[in-house]
């Protein structure tokens, strides 16, 4: 059940729909909904969406609906499970050209829309994103995720196949870092891939799909902030679940299948390998039977068992 407001009173379609998934994120709502509303760029819908949050969010949301810009306003009184069902839900209602998908703990600078905008326009390319800020309650620093390529690609504007960026890049990380920062041509999603069974990785797995389609575009300029707290996406990928390392391996899987490519390992996957192994030994679980039967390619598990027995030499050092 979903209990809803909708606003059809807008005279003229809007050329962006602003989606705004929200679970628990109470807190953080206002700033996101105000860096969303005050943007500089005004042709834009905003679809609010809240998956049975319990931490008061509903009622601050629905303060929101006698706004213009506001189409939407869509609580459910059960949790999907899954936040992508709430992305392909939001997709559905969408009436505009382009898909925002601004997430509840996340916010954006009021030129966000204006810059990303007119590189759809301008282009056929099926997204735009851009850099990224990790703002912690401490700090605010350039997002580091394709540090490790060793490469200035992502210091200038560009834009390239989709799928040449993931063979060089995004079938080694997320190509896509966070989906706040990004800007997505409707017409080139296809709804049948929404990774409903994805609880960790459907975003990498999302991306790879719109990858395949065609064009990318990238500004260098970090326009969007990810906000690192204990619930956050950004912390969780630091401190990898069992489930989420499986589901980065069918993931990585199945975009080498979408290339047309032999998976064989690379150094780029060491960032996997540790996360894996840190995993095992943070539980204590090395010695379990499910963290070896991990249906790693073939080539991976040498690398798996040097990192392994590393730690585990570490381990016995230490007493």
């Amino acid at each position: 059940m979903v209990h809803g407001f909708s606003n059809y009173s807008m005279k003229n379609l809007p050329n962006v729909s602003v989606i705004v998934p929200n679970f628990n994120h109470a807190s953080y709502l206002k700033q996101r909904l105000e860096t969303v509303l005050n943007q500089t760029y005004d042709s834009f819908e905003v679809i609010i969406m809240d998956d049975c949050s319990t931490d008061g969010s509903q009622e601050l949301l629905v303060s929101y609906q006698d706004d213009p810009r506001v189409s939407h306003v869509l609580l459910k009184n059960e949790n999907s499970g899954s936040p992508f069902g709430l992305w392909k839900e939001g997709i559905e209602l969408a009436q505009g050209t382009y898909i925002w998908i601004a997430e509840s703990d996340d916010w954006a600078e009021p030129n966000f829309l204006e810059k990303l905008v007119p590189m759809l326009e301008s282009t056929d390319a099926v997204l735009a994103h851009c850099k990224s800020y990790n703002a912690s309650a401490v700090r605010t620093v350039l997002d580091p995720w394709w540090d490790s390529f060793g490469t200035d690609f992502w210091n200038q504007d560009y834009l390239k196949e989709g799928t040449e960026l993931l063979k060089f890049y995004g079938k080694y990380r997320c190509p896509v870092m966070n989906v706040s920062s990004a800007l997505i041509r409707k017409e080139s999603i296809d709804l049948s891939w929404f990774p409903i069974r994805f609880r960790y990785c459907g975003d990498w797995w999302f991306w790879m799909r719109l990858f395949l389609v065609g064009k990318v575009a990238f500004c260098a300029e970090p326009l969007n902030y990810i906000r690192v707290h204990k619930k956050s996406a950004i912390r969780n990928r630091k401190s990898s679940s069992l489930p989420r390392l499986r589901e980065n391996v069918e993931v990585i899987k199945e975009i080498h299948m979408g290339l047309g490519q032999k998976l064989d390992y690379s150094e780029h996957y060491d960032w996997l390998i540790y996360h894996w192994v840190e995993e095992m030994f943070r539980e204590g679980k090395y010695f379990n039977p499910s963290y070896h039967k991990t249906r790693l390619p073939l080539t991976f598990r040498s690398p798996f068992y040097k990192a392994y027995r590393k730690q585990m030499k570490k381990k016995l050092a230490k007493g």
